[in-house]
């Protein structure tokens, strides 16, 4: 127990020790080294987003989860708990279950709400939560590139969906 709570000081001293941990406990459990570098890169967003709602009025737990689920919704069109179900999970950590598309997409959606927050410079949780709705709305893309870019999400969820739909028949 004294050498964990030591460990634990080391990490706050030095957080790159956590994150060295981190990598080394998910190549334990058999995830790819490019799969780890995704998920240590999205706690890193995951983070900063968190701190950037704390700045900007997020005070309570339900205001962060109520936050992430309008994220979710407007980048996979389901709640993080709706997810946790149609991936047969109870307890265990939605992210840890991701695959390299889900977690970049994740990525996307809370860099991208961060970065919407600043720009608007939006404070409170109405504006916080209609920020996180327009993650994946047109805002200011040129047709042509939004055009593209609504295609591309459009074959990732069909596709995704395709597997989990051929992967729930065998």
């Amino acid at each position: 127990m004294a050498k964990v709570g030591y460990e634990r000081v080391q990490e706050i001293e030095n957080p790159e020790l956590a994150t060295k941990r981190t990598r080394v406990l998910y190549k334990l459990k058999g995830y790819p080294d490019d799969w780890i570098e995704k998920r240590i890169r999205g706690i890193a967003i995951r983070e900063e987003l968190t701190d950037e709602w704390q700045k900007r009025g997020a005070k309570k737990d339900k205001d962060y989860e109520i936050l992430t689920s309008e994220i979710s919704k407007a980048t996979f069109g389901v709640t993080p708990n709706q997810y946790k179900k149609l991936k047969g999970l109870k307890r265990e950590n939605l992210r840890d279950h991701m695959d390299d598309f889900e977690l970049i997409f994740t990525i996307l959606g809370e860099r991208s709400t961060t970065e919407i927050h600043r720009t608007k410079n939006s404070k409170g949780i109405p504006k916080l939560k209609k920020d996180a709705k327009i993650v994946f709305k047109p805002i200011s893309f040129k047709p042509l590139l939004f055009v593209r870019f609504m295609l591309l999400i459009v074959m990732v969820k069909v596709r995704y969906l395709y597997y989990k739909i051929v992967a729930h028949l065998y």
